[in-house]
């Protein structure tokens, strides 16, 4: 009498990395060296179709792999684990300069690299500002406080801006006083 032992099943994968938030859709593959069909149980931020896995945010993702077996193979489980990295923002002053005590009135644009609202405020300086319209108040050094919270894709960013209200360059007519020159028509 001889005894016939089962066969031990691989599994293969394609698609098990780590990935941006932002990355596209990607095939996601675990496929058993036996041809037996494989169960998955998937938990993270991602929605898997037809073996095509779509982000959905960042965080990690743990799949668990499993062939039953039959009376040729031996059953397999694997764990697969990795992360869907949230995506890192910049923020942007649309007007970051010297601006002109003259002007009175400028808008304050600050955007956010993802598309994402910002939010600003005023940490010093001389401007008043209501609904994102700043009102200069005299000449001196405005700094701005920026954020965008983030959302499953994007990270928070928090930067501060700086930038100084300035007398126009040149003659002060207070001060400056004209003469005629003495020397026309010699």
């Amino acid at each position: 009498s001889f005894t016939i032992n089962k066969a031990e099943q691989i599994l293969s994968t394609t698609g098990i990395m780590d990935y941006a938030a932002t990355d596209e859709p990607f095939e996601l593959k675990i496929v058993s060296s036996s041809g037996l069909a494989v169960l998955t149980e998937i938990s993270g931020p991602i929605d898997v179709q037809d073996d095509i896995a779509t982000i959905t945010g960042g965080g990690d993702v743990t799949i668990v792999a499993t062939q039953e077996g039959n009376e040729f193979y031996l059953p397999v489980e694997e764990t697969y684990t990795f992360t869907i990295n949230k995506a890192e923002q910049t923020l942007t002053f649309q007007n970051l300069s010297d601006i002109l005590i003259e002007v009175g009135t400028f808008e304050i644009e600050i955007t956010a690299s993802s598309g994402l609202p910002t939010s600003f405020s005023l940490v010093s300086g001389p401007i008043e500002i209501n609904d994102g319209i700043a009102t200069i108040l005299g000449i001196g050094t405005v700094v701005i406080d920026a954020v965008q919270e983030g959302n499953e894709f994007y990270l928070s960013v928090e930067e501060t801006f700086e930038f100084d209200i300035v007398e126009p360059l040149g003659l002060d007519p207070q001060e400056s006083l004209i003469y005629p020159n003495p020397t026309k028509g010699i």
